[in-house]
């Protein structure tokens, strides 16, 4: 498990109350199954940048996507040639 996925694993576990189980919010959230989402908490399966955005988005964790702009979303496109007007369409166009 990277860095990033640990404080935003952390920052979940800190807003479910001590009897929900952890692996199982993951599981729903992410539509996965418990063992999807229990190999993604311990790191034997990589989380996707797509389920780390709905697990940001579900939780109102804006400070994740502020660091993932800043150290993946910026230097990729800014490398290929995009434009930020043209990284807000796509977003758009996959709401």
């Amino acid at each position: 498990m990277n860095k990033e996925e640990e404080i935003l694993y952390d920052f979940i576990k800190s807003k479910l109350p001590k009897n929900v189980s952890f692996i199982h919010v993951i599981a729903d959230v992410l539509d996965i199954s418990y063992d999807s989402a229990y190999r993604r908490v311990k790191g034997s399966t990589i989380l996707s940048m797509k389920e780390a955005l709905q697990l940001s988005n579900y939780f109102k964790f804006p400070a994740f996507f502020k660091e993932l702009e800043i150290k993946i979303i910026r230097p990729f496109f800014k490398k290929n040639g995009f434009t930020k007007k043209q990284l807000l369409n796509l977003f758009k166009k996959n709401k």
